[in-house]
Order: C-alpha cells, then structure tokens, then sequence
C-alpha cells in the first residue's frame, strides 16, 4: 500500500512551518549577540583603600557612568530590581505572556493599574535596539524577538548585570555602580535593603525621581518596594522596620578634591587606590601651605609621594601644587614626569661600591680638583677637604668624592643597576650620560625615585625577591630578584647609616624630636641650573620623595633640595607614626680591624686601630695605604729615597702620608695635619703623584678658552698651584718673566694672549713645575 501523499494545503503548511522556525533559529543565531548597548565613556572616582571617595570627574559626555567590574549583581540589589521591575523574571523566556495580557487588558477596559508589561530583557532589547525612540507595535514586536534572542544567548545573571550597567539612575548617572557610588559614596555590593530599593525605583522614571527631586514620592515608591519584599519573605519584620524608618539621601554633594590629579581625566573608571583618605587630607592640606611659600619664590609646582616600604603601597599621592590648579602646567602629574635627578643616587653608588669592596665606611677618599678627559667636577659651595671619609662624602652629598667613585665603579656598571632596580628613563647609552650620571646627567621620576628606596628598605629588611615597582591600585606589579650587582643588606645599612648623619638644619627641629630625627635616612638634590629641588627619606615604615619645581623647567635662584623639598619632606615625616632605625643586618658583617687615621684595613704601620663591624665584602679592601715608612737625610731632615743615600745616612720614621695634592687641601680643613718633610731635590722620585709642585686649575691648560667682559675683552684666568709645606713661597715665571711670588694658597690672576705660553712655578728648595699653556 502507498503512503498517502500529503494535500497541497498540507505541504504549504508544513513549508511555512518550517521556514518560521528555521527563521526563529536563524533569528535567534544572528541577532542573539549584545552588540550594540550603548558604548557609554566612563566617568572617574578614586576611592582610598577603605572605598572612602577622594574624588572624582565625569565622563566626556557629562555623565556618571561606572562599568561594574562584578560578575554577577548583588543580592539586595537583584531582589530589590526585579521585585519592582520583573517580578517573573526569574521564569520567563524573555516575553512575560501574562504580564502583557494583563497590561492589555487594562489599556482596553481602562481599569487596574496601567502597566507596560515589559520585562527588563525586553527593555535591555530596547536600550540596544533604539533607546528613547517612540514606542509603537512594531518596534514592541521587535523588543521580543530580540529578548527572545537575548534570553536565549545569554543567563539570567547576565541579563539582569546587563541591564543594571546601563539603567537610567536620574539627572546624569547611569548604571547602578556609578548610582551606588553617586548616591551613598559605597559599593553596589554594601548597599543596605533602604538603599537598594530606593535605587531600584529609579529606573522607573528617572526624570521624576531621584534624590534631591520629589523626596515625597521616592520615599513613597521605596516604601512600596520595601512593603512587597517583606510580603514575598525578603526581609525579616525588624529589616522592614529599619528599613522604613532609614532617611533617603539628600541630593548628590560634591566629591571631594583630596586626589585631583588622580582624578582630573575621565575615562578612568573606579580607581580603588590603596591610598589612605586621613593621611592623604594631611599631605594635601601641607602641600597647600608649602605651595603658597614656593609661589612666592618664582617655585610653582611640587609633588609628593609617600609609600610603605614593606610593601610598595602609595599611600598618599600629590601630583602638583593645589594652589596651581587651573594655572598653566598646573594640572600635570609631575610624580610621573622625567627630570633631572641631581644627587639623589649618591648613596646607592656607595653603596655599590661597598658591596664591591672597593673601599669602607670611613676609608679616605679624595677631595680635591681632578679632572677627568676635560670633565672637572665641583663641589657644591667651591671648597676641598682633600680627602674625606666615604660615609661623610654620602652625608655632606660632595661631588668630586662621588665622581671619583663613579670612575672607579664604573659609568656603565652603575648605569646597568640603575635601570636594573627600574630607573627606565635612563635609557640611553653610557657615554651619553659620563661622569655626570651621579650628579643628574640623566632624568628620572619621583615614581621611580621612589620604587628604587622601596627596593632597598625591602632589600635591607634580608628580603632576596623585593616589589617590582610601587603601585595604587591592587593587586600590584608582582616581585623581582634583583640583580648580584644590587648592593645587599649589609651595604644598604652603612647607606641609610651615611643619609641619617646629614646635619638637620635648624628650621627642620622643630618638626620632630631629635632623636627621632636622626633615625631617618634622606637625601636632597638640585638639579644643574636650579630646575629641580628633590627631597627623599627611607625607613622601614615609609618611603618618601618630593620634588619641586617649575613644570616648564625654568631655574630660580635658590631652588635647591634642602630649601624647597625639605622642608616639605619633614612636615610630611611628622604626620606618619615614630619610625625606628633599620636594625644592623650583622649576620651579613664581619668585625676587622681598622686603620682609625685613614678609615682603611689596618695596615702593618697603622699605629692606632679599632675593631669595627663592616660588610664581609669589605675583607677584600686593601690595607692603610697612608701610613708607611719613610727615609730621612740625618743631617738635613729631607726626604730621600734610599739609593740616593748611604744607610748611615739615613733613618726610618712611620708617618701618615697623603700624595701632594690630597695633602695640600687636607691640612687646609685639617690644621692638626703634619706633612712630611719635603724632598731633596737632589733625590726626587719619578713619580708624577710625589712631585711637590701641583698646578690645580685650569684642568686644561692646553686648550683655554678666556671668558669675555661686557667690552669683548679677555677676562683674566686664575690659576691655582699647591705645595705640600704650607707656608713656603712660590715664584711665579710666565714666558721666563718674573710674574712674583705668592704664599699659601697659592693663586695669581694671568690674563694671557692667544697662542703658545709657557708657565714655571719654583719654590725655595729648588723644586719646579714647567707647565705647557695654550690660548685659543
């Protein structure tokens, strides 16, 4: 028997039949996707690390618009929503059958409550498909297919953070997040029942009602809200009573201005830093009165940065002077702007060094003019010791002894640690930046400044992995092992040792007890020019920095660390609790005995030494060079070397012994200084270093270029000789003309013509120096 063959009528409906499915599948398949909800900017807030807002600025298009980084909506916050909004939500496939029956029934017959209906996926169809487009049949037809497509794609978790993130909340708030925070200044997810439901009642019409607007009816229609909960067994009867009896919140007040430049740019969404909202109001507050001094010294602009050192949080962040909001450059961040760094990598280049075993805490080190391939660094205030203790190079922050320690470290080897511990911005090769690398030859931000001193109190704290750079928001950038070259704990506490001995001046003392004052390690540095004045402290509690400055780089007289930064710095140290002292890391230290003249491994000849702890690197540092035995003439008292004399004619004698040029400045800071008998000058050595005559400046007598005078004339040049025996006269001979004599110090003004001169220095003994000079 055949099958029977369907009807014509039969095909046709099971043909129609099918491609209605096939294009509800379809459908469903291409248009199931969220594509187009609205592409909202996002505002800015910045919240403490307790969600206590510091401020904040709206969006390119005015608004306040959070996107939710939650997963999923709180459950008073969903409760409350669908309560009010879709009570079948939970049921329904994205069309609530009866709901629009009933909302029909009532538009027909006029009576019941007049509802629309929709549900919230066929209104979040509508915030994608057309927004606040007239609402006809049509487009309510297409609301559905697309919420069945919606509900079909996607959860009802999904749907429902969908549709909160981009809810009207009233006036120019959108989203729930940006509503929670606006309305409460607290997280969706802290929201009490009162606060929940008086946000959920807002999308409803949020032209009419939201706070500050209509208080009667929003207390109203969150009551209602609060009443259908409790009926549906949301809320226990005391959390209903609580509930009602909680006020609504008076219309939005505005945020805060404790974090402006955090908070200046929108587009940056929730900032939750890991600042702390009470010291940030303090830095602030101090910033201010700082600022108002520096303005009026022609100094606009400063920063502030305060992190803990244990762990890398900034817990206060001034990005620039207050008072310059609005001004020009006044709103650039300069905590994350390059500049010149000055001194401020002083300690961490002795510290390299001691880890090296280049030399001690308290070994000698020169001070006085050198020159390096033209290069001839200066002090500060244009005086020499001759040699210092390397420790009190560190404390008094003296160029020429951290130059020379440069050149003995190594401009690359330093240069590579540097950016090693996160000095990016020194990005460029080492011969670009030389010797000046450790006197602000390159540039560097307060940031990084401050990411180094965490490193080192974490490193001198015996951690091996330290924080990669300090943050402000969690979690934060992971950890380093820094690199073998980094100095270690033992190095780092001589380091923070040598910054606690800077002398505080006396209009810091009033800002801490002393005892406490010396407790802290700091540093200052000025930028050549007089561009930047920096100000940094490390303690196991905080590490600090400060710049200050002007924007544009212009100079001002008098802009130096310990003038401008400083000041600040210690106002800033006095608002954060007592800090103690690094403990001495011993178990990274050896005791030997040292040299207590010359500050080196005591030698054979050292006739006074002490035992001291020192890093264990420090073992491999050469014994006193300074002390050893010299031959003396009997008859004469000279010195001579011992082929140039019979051994009956001579005799031994220990004595501390500097080379000529470290000697002549060294007895100037040092009067108690003996210097050895001169040498005969029939028995001199050959060694440049031991001749008694020394021509100290020009540094580069084969190539003077004379300064002019307002009239185009050559301006006199000043040249500079020593002689270890203070005292004794030098003749002074130019082109073998008698120029006259000169005592200690000895100094004569030559103004000279362009060409070829030659200049002899001789002194009473019979000792000379024949010096080339060339003029251009």
């Amino acid at each position: 028997m055949k099958d029977p063959v369907p009807s014509p009528t039969l095909r046709i409906t099971i043909l129609i039949t099918s491609a209605f499915w096939i294009s509800v599948g379809l459908s469903l398949w291409i248009w199931g996707g969220l594509t187009q909800l609205p592409q909202r900017p996002q505002a800015t807030l910045v919240t403490d690390s307790l969600d206590q807002v510091l401020g904040g600025h709206v969006s390119i298009h005015g608004e306040w618009y959070f996107l939710s980084r939650e997963r999923t909506l709180p459950r008073r916050l969903s409760a409350c929503i669908t309560t009010f909004e879709d009570r079948r939500f939970d049921v329904h496939f994205g069309v609530d059958i009866p709901a629009l029956a009933a909302a029909l029934w009532g538009r027909i017959t006029g009576k019941g409550p007049q509802r629309g209906g929709s549900t919230l996926t066929m209104q979040l169809a509508r915030m994608e498909m057309h927004g606040n487009q007239p609402r006809t049949l049509g487009r309510k037809i297409l609301e559905m297919i697309k919420a069945l497509a919606i509900e079909w794609r996607y959860s009802k978790e999904d749907i429902l953070k969908f549709w909160s993130d981009h809810a009207p909340f009233g006036g120019n708030v959108a989203g729930v997040e940006a509503a929670s925070w606006r309305y409460f200044e607290k997280a969706p997810a802290d929201l009490s029942w009162a606060e929940a439901a008086m946000l959920a009642v807002l999308p409803n019409k949020p032209g009419l009602l939201h706070p500050g607007r209509n208080i009667g009816l929003l207390k109203k229609r969150r009551d209602f809200l609060l009443n259908q909960l409790f009926s549906r067994g949301l809320l226990t009867s005391s959390e209903f009573r609580l509930a009602l009896e909680e006020p609504l919140p008076e219309a939005p007040r505005p945020l805060p201005a404790l974090a402006p430049h955090l908070a200046a740019h929108p587009g940056k969404g929730l900032m939750h830093t890991t600042l702390s909202a009470a010291l940030q109001e303090q830095v602030m507050r101090l910033a201010e009165m700082h600022g108002l001094r520096l303005k009026t010294a022609g100094v606009n602009h400063l920063g502030v940065l305060v992190a803990e050192t244990s762990t890398g949080r900034v817990v206060a962040y001034v990005g620039n002077n207050p008072l310059a909001a609005g001004e020009a450059q006044g709103d650039v961040d300069v905590l994350k702007a390059p500049r010149s760094y000055g001194s401020l990598f002083k300690p961490f280049l002795y510290a390299a060094s001691l880890q090296q075993g280049l030399f001690l805490p308290q070994t000698l080190i020169p001070d006085h003019p050198m020159a390096f391939s033209g290069y001839a660094p200066r002090n500060f205030d244009y005086t020499f010791q001759g040699a210092v203790p390397a420790d009190r190079s560190v404390s008094r922050s003296l160029n020429v002894p951290s130059v020379w320690m440069l050149k003995n470290y190594g401009t690359a080897r330093f240069l590579n640690l540097l950016r090693e511990a996160g000095i990016h911005h020194l990005n460029k090769p080492a011969d670009y930046y030389g010797l000046s690398l450790i006197l602000g030859g390159g540039e560097s931000t307060p940031w990084e400044v401050a990411s180094l001193f965490v490193k080192a109190g974490q490193r001198l704290s015996g951690r091996d992995s330290v924080t990669e750079e300090i943050f402000l928001q969690k979690p934060g950038p992971g950890t380093q092992k820094l690199s073998p070259q980094f100095p270690g704990p033992a190095a780092l506490w001589c380091m923070t040792e040598a910054m606690g001995r800077v002398n505080l001046p006396d209009v810091f003392a009033f800002r801490m007890a002393d005892e406490q004052a010396g407790r802290i390690a700091w540093k200052t540095g000025t930028s050549y020019g007089h561009r930047d004045g920096w100000a940094a402290a490390l303690t196991p509690g905080y590490t600090l920095v400060v710049w200050t400055g002007n924007a544009d780089g212009t100079g001002r007289f008098g802009l130096t660390g310990l003038h401008t930064a400083a000041p600040l710095l210690w106002d800033v140290l006095a608002c954060l609790p007592p800090q103690s002292p690094f403990p001495m890391p011993v178990k990274d230290m050896t005791e030997t005995e040292i040299c207590q003249e010359s500050g080196y491994r005591q030698g054979p000849y050292c006739p006074h030494g002490r035992l001291q702890l020192i890093p264990k690197s420090g073992k491999k540092t050469p014994q006193c060079p300074f002390h050893k035995p010299i031959l003396l003439d009997r008859a004469t008292g000279q010195r001579v070397l011992g082929d140039c004399r019979d051994e009956k004619d001579v005799v031994t004698q220990i004595l501390f012994d500097l080379p000529p040029l470290m000697a002549h400045y060294f007895f100037s800071a040092h009067p108690e200084y003996s210097a050895p008998p001169s040498w005969d000058p029939q028995c001199l050595p050959a060694d440049e270093e031991s001749q008694p005559i020394r021509l100290v400046t020009p540094m580069n007598p084969r190539g003077l270029i004379p300064e002019k005078d307002a009239m185009g004339m050559p301006l006199p040049i000043v040249f500079e000789a020593v002689q270890p025996q203070s005292g004794r006269r030098l003749w002074w001979f130019l082109n073998s003309r008698l120029l006259g004599f000169t005592e200690a110090p000895h100094k004569m003004n030559l103004r000279l013509d362009q060409g070829r001169h030659v200049l002899v220095l001789a002194d009473e003994n019979g000792h000379f120096l024949s010096q080339d000079i060339f003029v251009r």
